[in-house]
């Protein structure tokens, strides 16, 4: 059996961690099998996991926080189940699911799961929570039962009482725990529920089910919303922040321009401007600079995404730094240091071999990919339906129809930047 400490280990210095004092709160749950991932994180990661969980799957702490919970997955795990937990990530909404799950020791069983997402006082998904009930015995007299079931035929597990009731009990505990993650929220104590160490930047307002796929980008890029003035970022990629070297807290909610600096050509800002206005794809070069105030050459590609509806939801920009094959002109490193308030590394105006033709080239074919992305992760936002439920989530109160409902008007709003930020 694992022990209650074990199954408070903390995650390391580069995971999100839960706030100590809401862990020992969830704590009281542990006799309850379940777990909580982080929405607003690559690849939503556990951050707690009840003792009960480590009991059930024979994993260690270290081995299930910061992890996605498809380690349970295995060679019999249904596809058509895990896509349907999926869809129901994808739409914002519960689901269970019957699937066959696998314990560390490789053994089966068969896993009663029960999806929950939490909302914050936006309506913007925060957690999800991850129920678990092991039904193996009830699954296996309903095998034998069904003497001419194939295991391409879906158990009808909800005739079996016991089944219905393991429904009815995951149910009841991810209300209590919606409701204790709500009053927790709403009292201040838990104003920071997850810290967030690393990953992109995004507005509070970004819907989980656009967020996730977005991240698994690797490229430099960010989104802004046409519709609020001064186009603000809504999103910026972790790679992004690593080029330009802007803290994450101060680029949401910002104009791109505040990467424009002394030696930035108003010819080449202009021409960028128009080809935005003109609703067209632009590709533009231009001198711009990092946060310490380094210039940077950055081949800058700017497209409109729009939704499965046909609506313009985003600009996505897309960065490439060319800054080596190039010439830094001189008064652009002289200028950089007093524009930016700060000591850049060092930056040389030295000549050096000019080789642009083919970088950018390249840089056109993966700026145009990672658009391509983008606007099939936006399909999401003008859904009509989610795949088809499966006959253990036959019956049960979704949200479908209002996440549709949100997700057709405008997608996200952010508030007026700080004065820092707007400085």
């Amino acid at each position: 059996m694992i022990n209650s400490s074990l199954a408070s280990a903390r995650p390391t210095a580069q995971m999100p961690s839960i706030d100590l004092e809401l862990e020992a709160k969830l704590a009281s749950f542990n006799q309850v099998c379940f777990a909580i991932s982080s929405a607003r994180d690559p690849d939503m990661p556990i951050i707690f996991a009840s003792s009960s969980f480590y009991e059930l799957t024979g994993y260690g702490p270290e081995e299930v926080l910061g992890k996605n919970c498809r380690f349970l997955h295995g060679p019999d795990t249904s596809r058509q189940k895990v896509m349907e937990i999926r869809s129901a990530i994808q739409e914002e909404r519960s689901a269970q699911v019957c699937i066959r799950n696998y314990k560390k020791n490789g053994e089966s069983f068969w896993n009663h799961f029960y999806l929950e997402p939490i909302f914050d006082e936006s309506r913007v998904v925060e957690f999800y929570i991850g129920i678990q009930a092991d039904v193996t015995e009830e699954v296996e007299t309903a095998r034998l039962a069904q003497t001419t079931i194939s295991d391409d035929v879906p158990l009808m597990l909800t005739d079996e009482p016991s089944c219905a009731d393991v429904r009815m009990s995951e149910e009841r505990l991810a209300a209590r725990l919606r409701s204790m993650l709500s009053q927790w929220h709403k009292s201040g104590s838990g104003a920071d529920l997850v810290r967030h160490v690393s990953g992109p930047a995004a507005a509070p307002c970004m819907p989980t089910s656009l967020l996730q796929p977005l991240m698994k980008l690797v490229q430099s890029f960010v989104l802004a919303n046409p519709k609020e003035p001064e186009c603000p970022i809504v999103y910026a990629s972790q790679r992004f922040l690593d080029l330009t070297g802007y803290p994450r807290d101060q680029v949401v909610g910002r104009n791109c321009r505040f990467l424009q600096g002394p030696a930035t050509n108003p010819a080449d800002v202009q021409r960028l401007r128009e080809g935005i206005a003109a609703g067209g794809p632009v590709t533009v070069k231009l001198l711009n600079y990092k946060y310490d105030g380094t210039p940077f050459w950055n081949h800058l590609h700017v497209t409109s995404v729009r939704n499965a509806c046909g609506k313009v939801v985003f600009l996505v920009g897309v960065q490439l730094d060319i800054t080596a094959p190039q010439t830094i002109p001189e008064e652009a490193v002289a200028a950089a240091p007093a524009e930016a308030g700060r000591k850049p590394d060092q930056a040389s105006g030295q000549e050096v071999l000019i080789q642009a033709a083919e970088p950018t080239r390249r840089a056109l074919v993966a700026q145009r990919g990672v658009c391509g992305a983008v606007r099939v992760a936006c399909r999401s936002l003008c859904p009509s339906a989610g795949l088809r439920r499966s006959v253990d989530d036959q019956g049960m109160l979704r949200r479908s129809q209002d996440f549709s409902a949100r997700a057709s008007t405008d997608v996200c709003r952010v508030p007026p930047p700080s004065a820092k930020a707007a400085a």
